[in-house]
């Protein structure tokens, strides 16, 4: 009696890579198996130097499949899959726990938590306009045009939350770490809407709160 092997595979979480991450990758891959096929940002690459002269700065597609055994990692806007051939047994497995390993520990927390925050957004903008219809009925005019004026603050922050939820699974930043701007340069925008959302969602509770 023999156990048969199985295929494995793994959705990967949110990430963000730099280019010394995806030149570790890479390392990963062809110290393990014979042949490895590297496509980033629509580009075929040979290894890992010729990364550095990519024409982009971002990417959200990235490709690695190795034969022999055959292991593959696809990123893709709408997600990404890790996935360990069942023929190659153990072998590709042992490939497949290493790369698992590595991403885990290049989950993206801080795009997380702005998510969580944007997923709020909605719900503001809906009250924002229930709002002002209620404040201009009550002829409060002050009052309703704040809940419209806060609707191109949420609106913009709402459509953040869905492009980075739905459609930027992961970043891949093609420069190193210690080259990468630092995450409040890179985020500010992100950061200010928030700060603009939570004082405006404030204003309203605030302003027909007190009827």
């Amino acid at each position: 009696m023999e156990k048969v092997p199985e295929a494995f595979s793994w959705s990967t979480p949110k990430l963000v890579l730099y280019r010394d991450d995806v030149a570790a990758l890479i390392a990963i891959f062809t110290k393990h198996t014979k042949s490895v096929e590297i496509i980033i940002g629509g580009y075929q690459l040979d290894d890992a130097a010729e990364l550095p002269s990519l024409p982009m700065e971002e990417v959200y597609k990235l490709s690695i499949n190795a034969r022999s055994p055959y292991v593959s990692l696809d990123i893709a806007p709408s997600g990404g899959r890790l996935y360990a051939s069942a023929t190659d047994g153990p072998v590709a497995r042992g490939v497949a726990d290493e790369v698992k390993e590595f991403l885990n520990l290049r989950r993206d927390k801080w795009r997380i938590v702005g998510e969580t925050a944007a997923s709020a957004a909605p719900a503001l903008c809906l009250a924002a306009v229930l709002g002002a219809v209620v404040a201009f009925a009550s002829n409060v005019p002050k009052a309703g045009l704040a809940g419209l004026v806060a609707l191109l603050p949420l609106v913009v922050f709402s459509r953040w939350g869905w492009r980075e939820g739905v459609e930027r699974h992961t970043h891949v930043v093609l420069k190193t770490r210690a080259e990468a701007p630092g995450f409040l340069r890179r985020n500010g925008d992100k950061i200010a809407l928030a700060v603009i959302s939570a004082l405006v969602g404030a204003a309203i509770i605030k302003l027909f709160g007190h009827g």
